[in-house]
């Protein structure tokens, strides 16, 4: 768990906003929990206006619901939020590849061989070590669209937290199986080693369209997913190459 600040450190803003923030999107602070305000700031040892500050920067982020004269609770997790989130992904990560493969450099290319093959060591099942394997997972994912521009970047590492809230809450009971995303992880790099930004576009929309529509499932099976469905058309096309099995 990340604590606030080390002894020497002052408690800001900014930590306090981090710490809470982790703990929401792991699942430590459970969708619709209150949070007390009095009981935050003894517990972290800082006065309500530099916590009021935090919260207020979860609530623009979307992590806490607070209402006038009301208590601050954490956001409840919907479908059509997750529907949305996955939607973003696919659109902004789509291009984000796209927009990085040319400036990747030899150590970005190996990084990436080298990322792919730590999560391969937890195949074929990495179920019971989930924690382990979403470290490389999440490394790869970032470092895909890292060339793409610094504004760009921070926008999709924040869709990122945001699907992991929703794969840390209900994604470990999805009986799925790794394979598909293994083999969408070989294609990828195999793309960018080739330089074909576009097919590593494609690629990585359907791997990323596949874990939305999982999850879309697993909230809600009657849920349509037009959000999510509408931008996997946008990057291949409005035909039968859009189209998940």
């Amino acid at each position: 768990m990340t604590s606030v600040s080390r002894a020497d450190e002052p408690i800001t803003v900014e930590s306090l906003y981090a710490v809470l923030r982790e703990r929401i999107l792991v699942g430590e602070l459970r969708p619709g929990a209150f949070l007390s305000q009095v009981k935050l700031a003894d517990a972290f040892g800082t006065g309500r206006t530099p916590l009021r500050e935090a919260l207020r920067m979860l609530q623009r982020e979307g992590l806490v619901d607070a209402e006038y004269n009301r208590r601050v609770r954490v956001a409840e997790l919907t479908t059509s939020e997750l529907d949305e989130i996955y939607a973003r992904r696919v659109l902004l990560e789509a291009m984000a590849v796209r927009t990085s493969i040319p400036r990747f450099t030899p150590a970005d290319l190996e990084e990436l061989q080298a990322l792919q093959a730590a999560m391969e060591s937890f195949l074929p099942d990495p179920a019971g070590r989930l924690e382990d394997w979403e470290a490389p997972h999440r490394a790869f994912h970032q470092l895909l669209v890292g060339r793409a521009g610094p504004s760009i970047v921070d926008d999709v590492e924040q869709l990122q937290d945001h699907a992991q809230r929703y794969r840390a809450i209900i994604g470990k009971s999805l009986p799925a199986s790794f394979a598909p995303g293994a083999a969408d992880h070989a294609r990828i790099v195999a793309c960018c080693i080739e330089r074909d930004a576009p097919e590593a576009g494609r690629t990585l929309a359907r791997h990323l369209a596949r874990a939305g529509l999982a999850l879309v499932s697993q909230t809600d099976p009657t849920h349509d997913a037009v959000a999510l469905r509408e931008a996997l058309k946008i990057v291949l096309g409005d035909g039968p190459a859009a189209q998940l099995t």
